[in-house]
Formats: C-alpha cells, structure tokens, sequence
C-alpha cells in the first residue's frame, strides 16, 4: 500500500488557487467567470487574455497557474505547454520576485506531475532563488511541492518533514483548506513508515475538517481504507469503497477515484472475491493508471492470478514486466514483493539477485528511508532463502531487523509528544463534529417549521383583515364604480356631441365651398364676365375657396417645396433623399414641428422624426443639431 495518497500533492496545487479565489472580494458574477476560466476554459488564448487584461501581475500568476494545473488535470498537454510558454515570455520581462516565485513553483509542479523529476529539480531550485519575496500560500505551495517531490523519489522521512512543516503553517494561518490537504500528506507519509497510529491522528484531524466542510475528498476516503487494510479490517474497508462507489464511477480518470478503484479490487483479491474484481480492473487501462500507481495495478493483477492459480497466465503476464521491474526498481520490487515472493517460491519467477544487492547498496542505504531498506532488506532475504543460501539469507534478514529496530526508535520519539491523548481528543472531536451536524440539521428542521407555522399564520391574519376591510368598503365601492360609470357616460356624451358638431362644420364648409364653386363657375360664363368688375369678383372668390380648403385639409403648394431644391443641389449627402423625406427637411428648415409637419404631410409623428434622425447623420457633425435654419443660405 506504498504510495497512496503521492497524488494528493497535485490536486492541492489546483485546490490552493480555488481557495484564493473565492476568497477574494469579488461579486458573485465576477466568482463564477473566474470559475469558468479557472476550471472549465481550454482555450488558451481567452484564459490568458481573461487573466492578464488587468495588467495585475500577482492576480494574473495565481489565475493562470491554476489554469495550467486545470489543463494538465485534464491531460491537455499542448494548451498546457502553450500557456506555460506564455507565462514565461512574461516572467522574462518583469523583475517581480513575488511573480517568479509562483511562475517558477508552477512549473516544477507541472513536471513532477508527468514524473520529469529533473526538470521538476531544476525548477524548484530556480524558484528557491525568490522565496524570501514569496506569499504565505506561496509558502505552503512549496512545502507540498517539495513533499511531493521526496515522496516520488523515495525519501519519505524528508516528504515527512515538508507536509508536517506545511500543516504547522497551515495551522498558523488558519486555511482550514490547505490544513485539511497537509493533514492528508502527513498521514500518508506516516502510514508508509509504518506508524500507522500517528497516520490515523492526521487522517482523523483532515476527517475533521472534512466533517466541518461538509466535504469528504476521496483521497481520504483512500488513507482510511489503507489504514484499515494495515489493521487487517477488511470488511470495513470493503464497506468504504462500496458506498463510493458510485462517486469513483463518476469521475473515472481522477487520481483518487483510480487509487480507490484498485485499493477496491485489492480487497476483493485479498478476500477471493475474483470475478468482482475483475469487473472493475478489467476496464482499467495501464495508460490511464499514474505512474506512481503502475506497480500497486501490476501487483494487484498477479496477485490474483496467483491467488485463482493461473499459473501459466501469470508467467505470461510476467514476461510483459521484465523491463518494468528492473527500471522501476525499488518502487516496482517493494509493491510487488508479496507477488514475486510467492511466485519464486513456486518456482515462476526469479529476481536478479545481484540487481537488488547493488541497489540497496548504492541507493536505498543512503537516500531510502528505515522502512523502505527494512523491506528491501527482507525480499533479498527471502530470494537468498528460495535459493538455499541461508548465510547470506541470515545476514540480510539481520539487516532487516536493525532497520526495524531503527525504526521503532523513530517511533518512541514520537509518542513523547503524547500521541495517545491527542488521538483520543481527535476522535472525540469527531463525535462532537457529528453530533453537532445532527443537531444542525433538527434545528434547522425546527426553525424551517417554526417559520413555515408563522408564515401561516400571518396569511390568515392577512386573509382576515383584507376580508374585513372588503366588507367594510364595498358600498364605497360600489357608489365610486356608479359615479364613475356616470362620469363615463357623460364623457362619451360630450364626445359624441363634439363629434357631430365637427361633422356639421366640415358638411356646412363643404357645402358653402360648393356653392361658391358654382358662383364662380356662373360669373366665368356670364355674359359680363370679360369686364373688371366681374374678374376682380371672381378672383376673390378663388382665392376664399383655397383658403376654405386649406383650413379642411392643410396642404404646401409643390412650388413652395421647389423654391428649396437649391439646399439639395448645395449638398451633394442629401441627394439620397426621397420626395417624403426632402419635403420634412424643407418643413423643419421653415420652423415647423414633426406633429406640425405630419398633418401637413398626413404622416405619423414618429416616422418624422425616424426621417430627421437619418438626416442629421448625413450632415457634417459640427452641424448635425437640431436647429437647420443654416440650410436656407444660398
């Protein structure tokens, strides 16, 4: 069970950003666009326009790193390198230490997540350059890089020593969030020294805070089953990934959902439980595994094929490991020592002896932790024993032990801090933690039916005081709706009336203007029509008949509109002007209003001024008021 919960360290990184975030003073629309860009965009370039329009270089590392991390979390590796090729053109140009702290941290994070450990290195020391500039969640993000990164290379006390710095820090700055993911490492790297006591206290300090945030990762949901794997409580582990299941299945290609995935099929295994095991690891691709984890997988898988006795499967599947064993080594070799152990006994499988003595001797002596030599110690024994060499066999089983005994003193030195209490004190928190939740949720019950009885009863006081006040106002209203309905009555009377009297206006002039039509048709036929007298007559006869007409229906000679082409022939824009549209200029250059305008031209206010606005975009700027009088300059 090596190796668990390496993955962690990565998914903080993404979380840590999150945490800034949202806690920024931001609106609500503002945090849901971060979101987006932070976690849902793959666009490179409108995540990097988004993020850097506000010329804040600190707010702009932060979202972007977090960007890159959502793409590498998604496998997106070209848009990952794009956006780190980016960040870097601008870390090369600005002399914010602050800035290159986190740019150069990003990217040593983004190698150790594709497992480049030397260019992870080189990264994290060009990022140690700034870190006296550097942030506190700068801080914390380096303690979890450089935890991750002794994690993958085998040193585990020094991984140890990094999450367990981080937490403290944590702890002293109050982010609930990042001691939560501290708590979890820490753990993790106890549980793979063996003090699995001390493991459980962290992972019950992080099961804590999970309880508070109503949030409960499946990474931890991994280190608890672990924990009970180690006590030999299976049926409770296998209780754990079931009632997860369903929450792995949703997100198959996450970290933690494959690290419970296999921790699952490993119970199964262990408990003979075939055929369920492969239901769940047949559909298991190597390439999706990470590679911390390939050696838990491949072990898991001989396994059961040792365990169901498919010898000859095994040996086929073995020969497709060779190369992975001896590459790997010690990660492959110490996950699968249980597997290989057995299959050398039965005779399938034979490790090179010699590989595993030069590279206890040249690595694991000197960089591997007291656990990790202990067990690489014990497998060479057990290879010197299938052999029939039971004196190297007992050298190397006496190494085995003095590493043991190493580290159970690393163990008492631990428990003068007084483990025991503060395991008890943890895990009665928890029970209060629960407790507390419970009565939340009936208090929260409560106040909901408390409020919903109030609610009720205020609308019945409402129903009955509006009733009373219907009753007691309805013959008010009823005598208001008869003065009104009077009032009406009258009003559409006076209408009619004025309707008629207008009638009778326009009927009388229409009959006068045709009698005089015919006086003066009468005096143009009359026998002294030709004399001064009677042409003067009918002259003030015609021009009292276009008078009356104008009053009836309000009319513009043509030849008043056409002693104004010059202003159309002075401005070339205007000649794209059709008849209705020159006649409204013509009127609004005479001083005449759009209602004045459309009952001369019989046209709709609104349509007027739809025509003055086209206008006034065709005339030069300077000139586009609303006052044109300048127009009738010749």
């Amino acid at each position: 069970m090596n190796g668990i919960s390496n993955t962690i360290g990565f998914a903080m990184l993404w979380v840590f950003f999150a945490t800034m975030i949202l806690n920024s003073c931001q609106s609500p629309a503002k945090k849901k666009e971060l979101e987006y860009y932070n976690h849902h965009c793959t666009n490179v370039d409108s995540v990097w326009r988004f993020f850097t329009e506000e010329n804040d270089p600190i707010s702009s590392v932060k979202n972007l790193c977090n960007a890159q991390g959502t793409f590498d979390r998604l496998g997106l590796k070209d848009s990952s390198a794009k956006l780190i090729l980016l960040m870097e053109g601008l870390a090369q140009n600005t002399d914010d230490k602050t800035y290159l702290s986190y740019h150069y941290l990003n990217r040593a994070f983004h190698y150790l997540s594709y497992g480049d450990l030397d260019s992870a290195r080189l990264y994290y020391m060009i990022q140690r350059k700034y870190a006296g500039s550097a942030e506190d969640y700068n801080k914390l993000m380096t303690h979890n890089f450089a935890g991750c990164f002794y994690y993958n290379l085998g040193e585990i006390d020094s991984a140890r020593t990094e999450f367990l710095s981080g937490y403290n820090l944590a702890k002293e700055m109050g982010d609930t969030l990042q001691l939560y993911s501290f708590a979890l490492n820490t753990g993790t790297t106890y549980h793979d020294l063996s003090m699995y006591r001390v493991a459980a206290y962290y992972f019950s300090e992080a099961y804590s805070i999970g309880l508070r945030r109503k949030n409960v990762s499946l990474m931890l949901i991994n280190n608890l089953v672990a924990t009970l794997i180690t006590e030999q409580k299976l049926d409770r582990a296998l209780e754990l990934c079931e009632n997860n299941k369903e929450r792995y299945q949703k997100n198959p290609n996450d970290a933690a959902s494959i690290l419970l995935k296999l921790n699952h099929c490993h119970i199964l295994t262990t408990k003979g439980l075939f055929s369920r095991c492969d239901n769940i690891i047949n559909y298991m691709q190597p390439a999706s595994i990470p590679k911390i984890h390939l050696a838990y997988y491949y072990s898991i898988v001989m396994n059961q094929k040792l365990k169901s006795g498919r010898d000859r499967d095994y040996l086929q599947f073995v020969d497709t490991l060779d190369d992975f064993i001896y590459r790997n080594q010690p990660e492959s070799v110490i996950e699968m020592a249980g597997e290989l152990s057995s299959a050398s006994e039965k005779g399938l499988f034979s490790l090179d002896i010699d590989s595993l003595v030069d590279f206890y001797n040249q690595e694991i002596v000197n960089k591997w932790s007291s656990s990790y030599q202990s067990k690489y110690a014990g497998l060479i024994a057990d290879v010197y024993k299938d052999r029939g060499d039971v004196t190297l066999a007992n050298l190397w089983e006496s190494r085995k032990n003095a590493n043991l005994a190493k580290l159970v003193s690393q163990k008492d030195s631990l428990w003068h801090a007084d483990i025991d209490e503060q395991l008890d004190q943890t895990m009665l928190k928890n029970t209060i933690s629960e407790k507390k939740l419970e009565l939340e949720r009936k208090n929260g019950r409560n106040k909901l039916l408390t409020s919903l009885l109030i609610l009720f009863v205020i609308i019945i006081c409402s129903l009955g005081f509006l009733f009373f006040l219907s009753v007691k106002n309805k013959k008010k209203k009823l005598s208001i709706i008869e003065l009104e309905n009077k009032l009406v009555s009258q009003e559409l009377q006076m209408l009619k009336q004025e309707k008629e009297l207008k009638e009778n206006v326009v009927t009388l002039s229409q009959s006068v203007l045709q009698q005089i039509s015919q006086l003066s048709f009468r005096l143009r036929h009359a026998s002294f029509a030709k004399e001064p007298d009677a042409i003067a007559i009918r002259q003030d006869i015609d021009r009292l008949n276009q008078l009356s007409e104008s009053l009836i229906e309000p009319k513009l000679s043509e030849a008043v509109y056409e002693s104004y082409d010059y202003i159309f022939e002075n401005h070339i824009e205007l000649q794209s002007l059709n008849a209705t549209e020159r006649k409204i200029l013509t009127l609004t250059v005479l001083g005449n209003r759009p209602k004045e305008i459309g009952a001369l031209l019989n046209l709709n206010d609104q349509y007027i001024r739809n025509v003055k606005s086209k206008i006034k975009k065709l005339l030069p700027p300077e000139k586009s008021s609303t006052d044109w009088s300048w127009l009738k300059q010749k």
